[in-house]
């Protein structure tokens, strides 16, 4: 191979590495490569002395100068320590003498060999050819071969096949260990479909956006994102072309079936190029498209592979031989390769390709996941020392007998050199990616839904007025709500303070509506997150830790038919570096004594039973539930299954109360000398046989005075209570304590798992999941986790929220016992708003349901959930700005990035809190970064009240925590408005600190930065931009 073939095969390789070969892209990760494309592309191709080339070629010549020196400097000690130091002063003069001085006078044979050695190799530098300069161009080559793949970093099949993968590193000294491919790195949930994709057509020297926006049919439609599942409007029509800012827009909308490519570029010729040129030739053979088109079941998976990926693309010597099917021998297109890159001779074919290129990214998106390694430098360097020792310096023996020569040692040192420098770049991006997808996202929408009994009735003429709410209640509870009267007797309606948001970003209801309520997160019953469950699990950290009772998930089963995209063939890795990045994370939340559930079924059963061991020890396997379905196969493709699995794992075992499932619990549960018992209200009726009754005033009648006296003697002792029933009727419940009325779980549940789908259709969203859970089973499971002590509050989480079981059997069963459970899900993308959110409004409003229809309003009263709306990895990217300044030459590249992240830093403004915009969700909307719930979800408060007061014409929101103010209000720098924060300080007795945003009048302070507030002194903080950036 010539040098010329070598170094530019390289070159291709490392720009296909850094992702510049296929894609002039400027979306999600290509925009962290393209931010630095410069630097990078001089790096391979440019010709100073900090390139590729040139670093390999100076480093060639120094290495051998210095490998000469060494060489001479033995022969100098040697003639020095021989009393001979006159023949150092020059050696090439004394090459014969000093040969001759150590044939006839060393005695050491082995002494005699290396120095003759030493002699022989100090007399002429290695002549550097192009053959060496091959050898390490080749080395650097087939070493990134080995651990690069489809934008991913490891091992892969190259490598696993040239040696064996070392374990050494994951190695603790027990006898077994489980490791899989992916281990330490993130798997990154991306957006499988883009709202908006720029590029650049070289040859025609344009640029291009390909958009999706809605309109009338699909607004209630979101790309699917974050990997989520089907969308009913899933295909893309054309609606039409518009410039903006030198940029053509070819813009869609969603739609239940896509423009054909031909039509499309009939159209882009036409309209947008002015061409009369006939397509027909490069568009069509036999009648048939060349350009292959959407197919109705493009979105879905089949053996882990989405179906339309393969089915979409078309490489260009496939559509070489089609076109030139249309086209006579003298005028056939061609192939042509130019600077290591193909291209077809005609302009046009060459034009349609790239635009179907580009086209088809816009359609589907990245085919898979991929997955950021968390060190990936130490893994190369690593990595790049055994390639060194098993491919450059592999002769042992030479190195043993000390005979490997100069042009080994020296290609080896120059690999080691020039790889390094690249190591370094890579660093660079998968540290800047990795700092990207771990940082805490900031709220961009935070609200509230609450029942109508929790608001006071002089709001309800405003709640009338608002016709969105009004047409929400009407599609979610086909209920019509004209008047007051109408309100009020639909206490467990469900008000989303969203639809009170003004504009501005500001929403004045909310605020009055919130002020009214104490002890807000108290009485608040469950959280929902829309956001992908890696982000969300972060954010929840700060508020959380150690806080959560227990966890119950449903992943994803990993069957290639349940929206589990792998990267690659490595099916089981990828899944496996998804679930434990989750798990890892989830660990945190749990308290000492909580517990995790998982459901599986026997496809992954053994690998995530082993997982959760690596995680949580094996001491901490508390056991394994077979959970046994009524009918049906669920996934499997050779034998029916009739069952699937949840694996139960204690955080600490020592500390963990088991599982109890009640025997006959069937009553309210109260609270008594601490100690719980439940009412069990039908007793009577079963003693007094053919009587029927439980009717206090019967009991004489039925059974006679001593019996009655019995009766008043037992409540008086605590041991029968008078309940009251809604018509009227007072009965007697007798007190049975719980704890011996509950039995430990037995490992086989039956019949639990084969309704989910009917829990669905009567709540009238059946089409929306294929494998739903059911509620009796997460009934059974949740009740089992949370058994004693149901008054007191306890978190129960779920971060593959899915359509929301998990959140309504825990407002089920505190509707029952009177329990005081509190529901966090975490739920990605459109399934969100289209299931997780409208099932938890509905089983708010009423437990009984058919087909979408309540039966009753018998819902859970005094109910209030907030949902919360994060920023998205995909958002940070999209939002990134290249720095424009020029970068230092001699930076270190581990700061490559450090322009980037100080912009995305620096890019909250403080002084006006309520209104940051931002950019987010797909398709893109535009809107406010919620700083005062990102500020209080970061310090991990327990929010007591949020109030807002207006001072001197000025808005200030106040949230009080247990000692803590936080005061939030437009400021200007230097501005004083101390006597209006002492104001409000003076309303809260019992804070002990204050913290106002952005500044404060240090003047308006003691020397202690304590501010006076009647007699007493407060802590006051002042809340910068840099909390915000973690």
């Amino acid at each position: 191979m010539s040098k010329e073939n070598s170094i530019d095969q390289l070159r291709f390789f490392l720009k296909e590495m850094f992702q510049f070969n296929a894609n002039d892209l400027d979306f999600g990760i290509y925009r962290i490569y393209n931010l630095k494309r410069k630097e990078i592309e001089n790096f391979i191709d440019g010709k100073d002395k900090q390139c590729l080339e040139p670093i390999i070629l100076e480093t060639l010549n120094e290495l051998n100068l210095k490998s000469i020196e060494s060489f001479r400097n033995a022969i100098t000690e040697y003639l020095i320590d021989n009393k001979k130091a006159a023949l150092a002063k020059d050696i090439d003069g004394n090459y014969n003498k000093i040969k001759q001085l150590i044939i006839d006078y060393e005695e050491d044979e082995r002494k005699k060999v290396r120095q003759l050695e030493n002699l022989e190799k100090g007399k002429d530098t290695v002549e550097i050819t192009d053959e060496i300069k091959d050898k390490i161009y080749n080395h650097i080559l087939g070493y990134f071969e080995m651990y690069y793949s489809n934008g991913d970093f490891g091992y892969n099949n190259r490598s696993r096949n040239l040696y064996k993968v070392p374990y050494e590193a994951d190695y603790d000294g027990n006898d077994t260990m489980f490791h899989w491919k992916h281990k330490g790195s993130l798997y990154i949930k991306t957006g499988n479909s883009f709202n908006a994709i720029k590029f650049k057509l070289k040859l025609l020297d344009r640029e291009f956006e390909l958009r999706l926006e809605t309109n009338e049919k699909s607004k209630e439609e979101e790309v699917a994102r974050n990997n989520n599942k089907d969308n009913k409007l899933k295909h893309y029509k054309f609606n039409r072309f518009e410039e903006k800012n030198g940029v053509t827009r070819i813009i869609f909308n969603l739609s239940d079936a896509s423009t054909t490519k031909a039509d499309l570029f009939k159209s882009l010729f036409k309209e947008v190029f002015k061409s009369k040129e006939k397509l027909d030739n490069y568009l069509f053979v036999d009648d048939k498209p060349v350009f292959n088109d959407l197919t109705d079941d493009y979105d879905k998976v089949d053996e882990g592979k989405v179906k339309g990926i393969g089915a979409l693309r078309v490489n260009r010597k496939t559509l070489l031989k089609k076109v030139n099917k249309n086209f006579e021998r003298d005028s056939k297109i061609e192939i042509i390769t130019e600077n290591g890159q193909d291209r077809f001779s005609d302009k046009i074919l060459e034009t349609l390709y790239n635009i179907d290129q580009k086209l088809n990214s816009f359609y589907i998106g990245n085919d898979s996941d991929y997955f950021i390694h968390e060190n990936l430098q130490e893994f190369l360097t690593q990595e790049k020392e055994r390639y060194i020792k098993n491919h450059i310096l592999s002769d042992l023996k030479s190195i043993l007998d000390g005979k490997l020569d100069n042009t080994t040692i020296i290609i080896a040192k120059a690999f080691d050199l020039v790889t390094s420098r690249i190591i370094e770049f890579l660093s660079a991006i998968e540290e800047f990616q990795k700092k990207l997808f771990t940082m805490k996202k900031k709220v961009v929408e935070s609200e509230y839904c609450l029942t109508i009994d929790n608001i006071d009735e002089k709001y309800y003429k405003e709640i009338l007025e608002n016709k969105a709410q009004i047409t929400e209640w009407e599609n979610l509870f086909s209920v019509k709500v004209k008047t007051l009267a109408d309100l009020k007797a639909q206490p467990t309606l469900v008000l989303d303070t969203k639809f009170f948001k003004q504009k501005d970003g500001s929403n004045p209801f909310k605020d009055k509506i919130l002020a009214e309520i104490e002890n807000l997160d108290e009485r608040t019953n469950g959280l929902l997150i829309n956001s992908e469950n890696y982000q969300g699990l972060i954010f929840l950290l700060d508020k959380y830790n150690k806080q959560v009772t227990g966890i119950y998930i449903d992943p994803p089963y990993n069957t290639g038919g349940d929206g589990f995209v792998y990267k690659d063939h490595f099916k089981h890795s990828s899944w496996l570096a998804m679930i434990d990045n989750r798990v890892r994370l989830s660990k945190h939340l749990l308290k000492d004594s909580g517990v995790l559930i998982s459901s599986i079924d026997d496809h992954e059963d053994s690998s995530l039973t082993t997982l959760f061991k690596s995680v949580f020890g094996i001491s901490n396997f508390v056991g394994k539930l077979i959970v046994i379905r009524s009918e049906g196969g669920g996934l499997a493709k050779q034998m029916v299954i009739g069952h699937d699995y949840a694996l139960v794992f204690a955080n600490d075992i020592s500390v963990f109360t088991p599982l109890k499932k009640p025997k006959d619990i069937r009553g309210k549960i109260i609270e008594k000398d601490s100690k719980e018992y439940w009412i069990e209200e039908d007793w009577l009726r079963r003693e007094f046989g053919k009587y029927g009754t439980c009717l206090y005033d019967e009991i004489e009648e039925v059974k006679g005075i001593e019996k009655k006296k019995e009766i008043d003697e037992g409540i008086k002792n605590g041991i029968y209570q008078l309940i009251t029933k809604q018509n009227g009727d007072v009965i007697v419940g007798r007190l049975r304590l719980i704890e011996e009325d509950g039995s430990k779980f037995y490992t086989i549940l039956k019949h639990l798992n084969a309704d989910g789908k009917d829990d669905l259709k009567k709540l009238g969203l059946d089409n929306q999941f294929s494998f739903p859970k059911p509620l009796s089973l997460l009934n059974e499971l949740i009740k089992g986790a949370t058994f004693f002590k149901v008054m007191e509050k306890k978190y129960i989480l779920d971060y593959f929220a899915g359509s929301g079981t998990t959140g309504h059997a825990i407002i089920d069963l505190n509707r029952d016992d009177s329990g005081n459970r509190k529901y966090i899900l975490c739920e990605m993308g459109s399934y969100f708003n289209a299931a997780t959110k409208p099932r938890i409004q509905k089983a708010i409003y009423s437990k009984n349901w058919s087909d979408g229809t309540p039966v009753d309003n018998n819902g859970s009263f005094k109910h209030i959930f907030r949902y919360l709306v994060l920023e998205q990895y995909e958002d940070v990217l999209n939002a990134i700005e290249a720095y424009e300044g020029e970068i230092p030459k001699n930076l270190p590249l581990k700061y490559l990035y450090k322009p980037e992240l100080n912009k995305i830093n620096s890019t909250l403004d403080l002084s006006k809190p309520f209104s940051n915009k931002i950019r987010y969700g797909q398709p893109t909307k535009e809107g406010f970064v919620d700083l005062v719930d990102t500020y209080n979800y970061l310090q991990g408060y327990e929010v007591k009240s949020i109030k807002t007061y207006t001072i001197h014409k000025k808005y200030y929101k106040v949230v009080e925590t247990a000692d803590t103010l936080a005061i939030w209000r437009d400021i200007a720098l230097g501005e004083d408005d101390s006597k209006a924060i002492k104001e409000i300080a003076e309303k809260y007795p019992e804070a002990t600190r204050v913290e106002v945003n952005y500044d404060f009048n240090i003047l308006a302070t003691l020397k202690d930065r304590q501010l006076q507030v009647g007699k007493r002194l407060l802590d006051i903080n002042i809340i910068h931009a840099d909390i915000f950036n973690q």
